[in-house]
């Protein structure tokens, strides 16, 4: 009797981390939170941070402006907001803009 409940409980924890691991976000989902460090800025750099450079770095962004910015959106305590801007020019980083609201 043991053991058998022992292979019940081990199948559910399987289906449910299969289960968990294979559905997608909705739409309406909020985003994951990312994880933006002073170490993962470091690793930028102006005149040759490439866009996939910087979505290899923080995954896609919130919105890609037409002008080819990337901007990042990171919600912070206290019901703030960070948003971070990074600008091209020629293919390449120019210029990161930080603000919060």
């Amino acid at each position: 009797m043991v053991h058998g409940l022992r292979r019940n409980i081990f199948a559910v924890g399987i289906g449910a981390a299969v289960a968990l691991c294979g559905c997608d976000r909705l739409p309406g989902d909020a985003p994951a939170a990312r994880r933006v460090t002073a170490r993962v800025l470091d690793q930028m750099r102006i005149g040759r941070t490439t866009p996939a450079d910087v979505e290899h770095l923080l995954g896609g962004p919130d919105v890609q402006a037409p002008d080819g910015s990337l901007i990042y959106r990171i919600p912070r305590p206290r019901r703030e907001t960070e948003t971070l801007t990074f600008r091209f020019a020629g293919g390449v980083l120019s210029r990161i803009c930080r603000a919060r609201s």
